[in-house]
């Protein structure tokens, strides 16, 4: 009696990780960086860095989660309310005063809602567009234009907005400045 191959679910096809983007986040190393400027442009491709995470703990904890969360396509809500408690137990959490080396002072906002939106939106939406980037590449010899295309939203801004429709070349410098995500909402 010959075996039967079950057939594959298309629902079940869906649920499978985004190899390349997984691939992606994975490669990445790690940076501690207080401010956002301490880690630039084309060093976010190679290291993984919160900005204001200066703690390797905290840090490792975010990147679990924003790993796990592209392997198992989990929801942002998922990813935030997992992350929340774990963030709050280690005292990464709210706000306080810090004094900096002159002695001025401001108010340092540790985790919060905002923070971990924000946190998990830019890094799933680079992980698949370096996913996308690699297919792109990968079959540039067949297809080797791209067109820009914009949200056209309501917070579409005015640069991107007289983009949208514009073709270029895949290996035209354009594309290293303007490749999405190019502009977080």
């Amino acid at each position: 009696m010959a075996d039967k191959k079950k057939p594959v679910s298309l629902q079940e096809a869906f649920r499978l990780p985004p190899e390349e983007a997984v691939a992606y986040f994975k490669s990445k190393g790690y940076k501690i960086s207080f401010d956002w400027r301490q880690v630039w442009q084309e060093e976010h491709d190679k290291v993984f860095t919160v900005a204001g995470v200066a703690r390797d703990d905290v840090l490792f904890d975010i990147r679990k989660h924003l790993s796990t969360a592209l392997k198992e396509g989990w929801s942002q809500k998922r990813f935030m309310d997992t992350l929340t408690p774990r963030l709050k137990e280690k005292g990464w959490w709210g706000s306080e005063v810090i004094v900096d080396e002159d002695g001025n002072s401001r108010v340092y906002q540790k985790g919060s809602a905002s923070r971990l939106d924000l946190i998990f939106r830019q890094n799933v939406q680079t992980a698949y567009a370096a996913g996308r980037w690699q297919r792109q590449q990968e079959a540039k010899k067949e297809r080797p234009y791209l067109t820009y295309s914009a949200i056209l939203d309501g917070r579409t801004r005015p640069t991107h907005r007289a983009l949208d429709g514009k073709t270029f070349h895949i290996d035209d410098p354009f594309w290293r400045v303007f490749y999405p995500p190019n502009g977080f909402r």
